[in-house]
């Protein structure tokens, strides 16, 4: 599995217990509970991905983000106002 992948599967697992939390407990402390899962989840998989890829996954990753970002860009400034 690799770093990528890894992060995923991590932000997805939390993001998942937070909607479930939201879900299942009652309110304020729900979406309280549900709201921290999701950012330890976003803060945890950056974390792990930083430590476990390699050079090449991060210079893969950059290059993705890079690549979808000028994508969104075009795109946006073919829409027009």
């Amino acid at each position: 599995m690799n770093a990528q992948t890894l992060r995923l599967v991590i932000q997805l697992g939390f993001g998942l217990a937070g909607l479930g939390a939201v879900a299942v407990i009652a309110p304020p402390y729900g979406p309280t509970l549900g709201l921290f899962l999701v950012v330890v989840g976003l803060w945890l998989g950056r974390r792990v991905f930083r430590r476990t890829a390699r050079l090449e996954e991060s210079k893969a990753d950059l290059r993705q983000r890079l690549e979808k970002g000028k994508a969104d860009l075009r795109r946006r400034l073919d829409e027009g106002p």
